[in-house]
């Protein structure tokens, strides 16, 4: 065989490598019934369209759109965007920089609870009008619950969350956060942890409604009441926005401060769901 004959082999076989590997970066559909669906080590676009599905997108930098019903979806590696639709859906980015949407219901319709994880990246993560459970895990995330009463936690990193309406309950644990309750009736919490090795000083705006504040945990935290009959829990290194010398407790209506609680006492509501966090992602790992 001559080196001339040799090179023409190797690129046919490139050529034909690189032609199944476009192949294999697919865009799969699925039915209007139970499905499992199962994505490439490329960038997938996967439609799982109705009824209660399994997706499982693997590597690559994908788009998927879950649909009506009750979905379960993970994105596992790469910097996925992952969209629920109708239906209470189970969303985890796992490992990258993920977009994460649990969708809007259609005018009239009744909206359900979705759970959605980030997992490992800078992620950013959107509710819907329901009652969702969102978590960023660890990185940079951007966290909005829309309408609906919320639970969020942006878990380890500097996290932006906004609750938006509805009567919200937000975690800011370790890093450096920023938390807009919005309106509604919201309870917002600044969590440190015995193992940050720098402060975490984290900011808290209420916004409208009657808004309680939980910041005893001895970093200098900056709480902003906003309108409604507050009331704010603080320690001696916490600072009202707007406070005077002729109005101390600025927008809070009351202000009540103490000692910080010693480390690891007040973390348990967050931390506990952290450590769920973390079984949802073995889960997805084993969805490959």
């Amino acid at each position: 065989m001559t080196k001339r004959t040799l090179i023409a082999l190797l690129a046919a076989i490139a050529a034909s490598a690189l032609t199944a590997a476009v192949a294999v970066a697919a865009t799969i559909t699925g039915t209007d019934g139970r499905d499992r669906l199962v994505g490439s080590q490329l960038a997938d676009t996967i439609t799982a369209k109705d009824g209660d599905d399994k997706v499982s997108a693997r590597r690559g930098d994908d788009k998927v759109f879950a649909g009506q019903g009750a979905d379960r979806v993970f994105g596992n590696r790469g910097n996925d965007t992952l969209f629920g639709g109708r239906g209470a859906d189970r969303i985890h980015g796992n490992l990258g920089d993920d977009s994460i949407d649990g969708g809007k219901a259609d005018g009239g319709e009744t909206v359900a609870a979705n759970r959605l994880f980030g997992g490992p990246g800078n992620d950013t993560i959107r509710g819907d009008d329901g009652e969702d459970r969102i978590r960023g895990g660890i990185g940079n995330d951007n966290l909005t619950g829309e309408a609906g009463n919320d639970l969020m936690s942006g878990g380890q990193g500097d996290d932006n969350q906004n609750g938006s309406a509805g009567n919200d309950r937000i975690f800011a644990n370790r890093g450096v956060d920023t938390t807009d309750g919005g309106a509604g009736d919201d309870d917002l919490w600044a969590l440190a942890r015995a193992d940050v090795p720098l402060p975490g000083s984290d900011t808290l705006i209420g916004g409208e409604g009657n808004d309680t504040f939980h910041l005893r945990d001895g970093e200098p935290d900056k709480v902003d009441c906003g309108a409604g009959d507050d009331t704010a829990l603080l320690d001696n290194q916490d600072v009202i926005a707007d406070a005077t010398a002729e109005n101390p407790s600025g927008s809070c209506e009351r202000v009540v401060r103490d000692a910080p609680k010693a480390k690891g006492q007040g973390e348990s509501k967050s931390e506990d769901k952290e450590e769920k966090s973390k079984d949802d992602s073995a889960e997805s790992e084993r969805a490959v």
